[in-house]
């Protein structure tokens, strides 16, 4: 088993799912493999087509999928989501 990160969201019945790096895409949905885009937010990794999908969304200003060449460690994790949000609050203000 992966290293599973406490916050990731959603939690699926399969816990592999999303959380392997190039694995399944972590959209419920989705049953893509080669999922190599980090999700700041959920933590999970998301084939091409559902990423560039969810980075399509303006709200955060920014890309919240990135493409990744290696599973960040969870504190990597954090810190991104972090930074992430950071920006994003520096952007309303």
């Amino acid at each position: 088993m992966t290293d599973l990160h406490p916050h990731r969201y959603p939690k699926h019945a399969d816990p592999e799912k999303g959380q392997v790096l190039g694995g399944e895409c972590n959209r419920t949905v989705c049953k893509a493999h080669g999922a190599i885009w980090f999700n700041i937010e959920t933590r999970g990794f998301y084939c091409k087509r559902d990423a560039w999908a969810i980075n399509e969304d303006p709200f955060f200003g920014e890309p919240l999928c990135i493409e990744v060449e290696e599973k960040p460690s969870l504190e990597e994790m954090d810190r991104l989501h972090t930074e992430f949000y950071e920006r994003a609050r520096k952007r309303r203000a």
